[in-house]
């Protein structure tokens, strides 16, 4: 946050720091949300164009990282609700897989990866900004949108979808404590 509020920096070395500092991150939300890496890059390039118009507008009313999940979060929704977005085949390639959800040495997905890949989007969203992005539960709900308290319960629900389907893999499920 100090970078942005300190005003002997220029807006051009303000958005190199952000773009170095959540660039990897930001990519591997975008990856989940659109399950292609070219697609996810381009989303990644459009969140920075939007957030370096916006940058001398941003209030620090909330994290950098938090503002540029909401701004990507927006771009990936967007993208999927294009009409040529819906007819493009978007097969999984394994090399494609961002580093956190990579395949096992073997080439196989791990259980885990694979259950939250079919999780519904509300819920695998959830998950990921909670557990790979480490944001806070009212970060949230302010990059979603919604409570804290909602975010509390998807990600109850999401752990509950999780636990059966690696149930049925034969997989037992360790609940943290």
């Amino acid at each position: 946050m100090d970078v942005v509020k300190d005003p002997d920096n220029t807006i051009t070395e303000t958005f190199t720091h952000l773009v170095e500092k959540h660039q990897k991150t930001l990519l591997h939300i975008s990856y989940m949300y659109l399950k292609d890496r070219t697609l996810a890059e381009d989303a990644l390039q459009e969140t920075f164009i939007k957030a370096y118009k916006a940058l001398p507008k941003f209030r620090g009313e909330c994290s950098e990282k938090t503002w540029l999940t909401r701004i990507l979060i927006n771009t990936c929704r967007d993208m999927n609700k294009s009409s040529w977005f819906q007819h493009v085949n978007r097969a999984l390639q394994p090399e494609d897989l961002p580093e956190k959800a990579a395949p096992e040495e073997d080439g196989t997905q791990s259980p885990l990866s694979e259950a939250l890949w079919h999780l519904p989007r509300k819920y695998r969203e959830i998950l990921v900004l909670y557990y790979y992005q480490n944001l806070t539960m009212p970060e949230i709900g302010q990059v979603l949108h919604i409570n804290a308290s909602t975010v509390s319960r998807r990600i109850k629900t999401a752990c509950g979808c999780l636990e059966q389907a690696l149930r049925k893999e034969g997989i037992p499920w360790m609940k943290s404590v």
